[in-house]
């Protein structure tokens, strides 16, 4: 069997090297044309795609008020420990006791009653009326001078209710005594005028009919002595009236003086009260001081481990519990911003804070803005105040809770630049 000769062809020929090398004409203008447009989208894509330009820094986010450590007021043995791990107490509550000469419950009744004492005084201080058999150990003394002041007060206002009502109704009986006794005078200086006037009248009579020679001189004298003693009768009348008038002035003025004593005498029982109030008072706080453990403001309880009994002995300065403040959900964010770019952060731009404790991926991160920074920088670090207008609100709509400190990392956005005006910069850069 014979083998076909194989034919070759000349693919080198200057026809089919003129058919390879010159592609078609709508090949080269939709390529060229693909080409550009990719190159344009590039461009555009580069213009209109932008990311920020950030500074990194420490940030350390804390409540407005720190926490408060409470200590124990002097050295002594627990009498009571009432405040309780995460339990959320009031201003002024008290935590705990210490053992004293005074027995607390009767020092609680003590206390209410001085409140509700000085809310009665003065207008109701009939209403004070302290409990006898009180244990109140080094304050017994004002206690005992306040039970004193207010039976003073009491018996001083009983006798002088009695006093000024028995002198008031005698000066009242003897003014109206004096009173009738000058109507009935007034009476009898009319009927001596009436009676006057007709002796004078008589009188000038006889004196015409005397010198008539009508008369003898001793009828003439009989009527004289008869005008002097009615003349005489009412001076002593005119006198009486006047002295009863001088008499019942000096009795309304006595009386007067007698209710100014009377008020000045219930004014110095009054005083003393006040006084001995103030003084129980005064006791009274010292014992809070020294024996009391009270909560400075209202807030939540942490006793960091710590378990007191009673009869555990303490020594003053002790810390005893910690109190986090009552507040709400506002914080203060500080930043540590290095010196390396920190030329670039202003006041007004947004940062972004990474908190440690909560992973942003799974809680989102919390948006600030900047404050203020310091105008010098400490240990090479500015101080960087940043404003949480949502809080501790995060990007996913989460709240954190507002503990003691949170730590954490942020990005203060300084720009925003396109790529292509990043390129432009390296490459203006570079070529400067």
């Amino acid at each position: 069997m014979s083998i076909p000769k194989r034919e070759y062809v000349e693919l080198r020929s200057d026809e089919v090297q003129e058919i390879l090398g010159t592609p078609p004409a709508w090949l080269v203008s939709w390529g060229t044309l693909l080409i550009f447009l990719g190159v344009a989208a590039l461009i555009a894509v580069a213009a209109v795609v932008q990311y920020a330009d950030v500074v990194p820094a420490r940030v350390t986010i804390v409540r407005p008020s720190p926490p408060l450590t409470v200590v124990a007021p002097r050295d002594g043995y627990i009498a009571a420990f009432l405040a309780r791990d995460t339990q959320f107490v009031q201003e002024n509550e008290v935590l705990a006791v210490l053992q004293g000469s005074a027995e607390y419950n009767d020092v609680r009744q003590l206390d209410a009653l001085l409140r509700y004492w000085q809310r009665c005084f003065p207008d109701s201080m009939d209403r004070i009326q302290p409990p006898p058999n009180l244990q109140l150990g080094d304050m017994q003394i004002e206690y005992t001078a306040l039970t004193q002041a207010v039976e003073n007060y009491r018996f001083g206002q009983k006798n002088k209710a009695s006093t000024a009502r028995q002198g008031a109704n005698a000066a009242a009986q003897q003014i109206a005594k004096l009173e009738q006794s000058i109507i009935i005078d007034q009476r009898s200086l009319r009927r001596l005028d009436s009676q006057l006037a007709t002796a004078r009248e008589r009188y000038q009579r006889q004196s015409t009919l005397y010198e008539a020679g009508a008369i003898s001189r001793i009828e003439l004298e009989r009527e004289r002595q008869q005008v002097d003693e009615l003349e005489r009768q009412r001076d002593a009348l005119e006198e009486s009236i006047l002295r009863k008038q001088n008499e019942i002035t000096s009795l309304r003025r006595i009386r007067q003086d007698a209710s100014l004593a009377e008020a000045e005498t219930g004014l110095n029982a009054i005083g003393q009260l006040r006084q001995a109030l103030s003084n129980m008072q005064a006791a009274l706080n010292r014992w809070k001081s020294a024996n009391l453990v009270v909560a400075p403001v209202a807030g939540r309880v942490t006793l960091n481990g710590n378990i007191f009994l009673r009869r555990q002995y303490v020594r003053a300065g002790q810390p005893l519990l910690i109190i986090l403040p009552a507040q709400d959900d506002s914080a203060v964010a500080r930043l540590q911003l290095p010196i390396v770019n920190s030329g670039k952060v202003r006041p007004g731009q947004k940062v972004i804070i990474k908190l440690d404790s909560y992973p942003y991926a799974e809680f989102g991160v919390i948006y600030g803005t900047v404050r203020s920074k310091s105008l010098v920088p400490t240990d090479e670090f500015y101080d960087v105040a940043v404003e949480l207008p949502h809080g501790l609100t995060t990007s996913y709509n989460k709240a954190i809770p507002l503990e003691h400190r949170l730590n954490g990392t942020a990005e203060i956005v300084t720009e925003q630049k396109s790529l292509l005006h990043r390129i432009y910069e390296q490459v203006f850069t570079a070529f400067r």
